[in-house]
């Protein structure tokens, strides 16, 4: 059984198109079961929307918005099937999608999570996997060094710009847009850590599960449409802002006792700088 969820928040018409792209699907095996929608206190109708046109999709309506982790975990925790399909509301499923991704999970059991190509609104396909942030990985990025030698092992290692993005393989952190999970993974690693409320729990999801023995895959044979940014550039300062955040808990997480205090400080006031000059605050 496999359960799609979805978080939403003001993007009707884009949740719209990601549920038409769910219940109008005629092949075997390519189908969801069930599908839920957390709706973070929207204030353009979405509720309405969902409830009018798709009477078979289970709505949780939110009185406040309680972020993307949260909103997910809610959706899981009420979820029936073995399979949890997490979705952006900015997404589009093609046909083969679901089947190709339940059967890479079914024929690989150490398979946590698998993630499918995502191709943005001019045709390009979305460079949607990520290494892991180190300091030498972010340096790299942030430097743009990992453009110059873009085969450098850490330099390179965190945009990873020598991905093959027409292979299947294992990924170390594939963005959350569109994930199908193993329930079982899911219990076994445990929830999005919800002190990542918008960004980086991902991240940290994909590091449990690696820790724990997981496989993570991504899987190009498996094509999902993604808008990008649609409910965070409603928000885009804050949301920039938010982002730097979050990776300062990540460092102090994941970092911290490597890095010992000094190095720590210093790589925080680094990141909450680059912050401060993105959002221009």
């Amino acid at each position: 059984m496999i359960s799609a969820l979805i978080v939403n928040w003001n993007t009707r018409d884009f949740l719209a198109d990601c549920l038409e792209s769910l219940v109008n699907r005629t092949e075997p095996g390519d189908a969801v079961d069930e599908i839920t929608v957390v709706d973070n206190a929207s204030e353009d109708d979405s509720v309405e929307m969902v409830r009018d046109r798709y009477p078979g999709v289970t709505v949780i309506s939110l009185d406040r918005n309680i972020g993307y982790a949260a909103g997910n975990n809610l959706a899981a925790q009420g979820a029936r099937g073995d399979l949890m399909f997490f979705l952006n509301p900015d997404t589009v499923v093609e046909p083969g999608a679901v089947s190709a991704l339940s059967n890479e999970l079914a024929e690989n059991p150490k398979t946590a999570l698998v993630a499918p190509k995502l191709v943005l609104p001019d045709g390009a396909t979305q460079a949607s996997v990520r290494g892991f942030p180190t300091p030498m990985a972010l340096f790299g990025a942030w430097t743009a060094l990992d453009r110059l030698f873009p085969a450098h092992k850490v330099l390179a290692s965190y945009r990873l710009p020598m991905f093959d993005y027409e292979k299947a393989q294992t990924a170390p952190q594939p963005m959350a847009s569109a994930w199908m999970v193993r329930r079982s993974a899911w219990d076994a690693v445990g929830p999005f850590d919800e002190r990542f409320p918008l960004f980086w729990n991902d991240v940290d999801w994909c590091v449990r599960a690696w820790e724990a023995g997981w496989d993570v895959t991504y899987l190009p044979t498996a094509v999902v449409r993604h808008e990008g940014g649609a409910g965070t550039r409603q928000i885009k300062p804050r949301a920039t802002w938010e982002s730097h955040r979050s990776l300062v808990e990540f460092y102090r997480r994941r970092y911290g006792k490597r890095l010992g205090p000094v190095r720590l400080a210093l790589c925080i006031a680094l990141i909450m700088g680059v912050g401060t000059i993105r959002t221009g605050w």
